[in-house]
C-alpha cells in the first residue's frame, strides 16, 4: 500500500534530514520509525524544514532546533 501524499512528503523530509546530518534511519525499529514519522507529520511548518534542508545541503552537524526528531537524530544518541 502506498502512503498518502502528506505522509510520503514527510518520509522524504525525514530521509533528507537524516542524510544531511549523517544519521542512519535503518537503525530504527519499525515502532521507532513509525513514532518518528508521526512526529514529523505533526509538524506545523514543514516548509521551515525544507528551507533548512536546502540551506544545509552540504551537510550539518545537528538537525535544526525546531525539528521534532532532533533528539533522535543527534550524534551519539541514535
Amino acid at each position: 500500500m502506498l502512503a498518502d501524499p502528506k505522509t510520503q512528503a514527510h518520509i522524504q523530509l525525514m530521509t533528507r534530514m537524516a542524510r544531511t546530518v549523517g544519521d542512519d534511519l535503518d537503525r530504527l525499529s519499525d515502532s521507532e520509525w513509525s513514532d518518528a514519522l508521526d512526529r514529523c507529520c505533526d509538524c506545523p511548518n514543514p516548509g521551515s524544514c525544507e528551507d533548512w534542508l536546502d540551506d544545509n545541503a552540504a551537510g550539518a552537524d545537528h538537525p535544526p532546533r525546531f525539528c521534532a526528531n532532533r533528539k533522535m537524530m543527534e550524534p551519539g544518541i541514535g
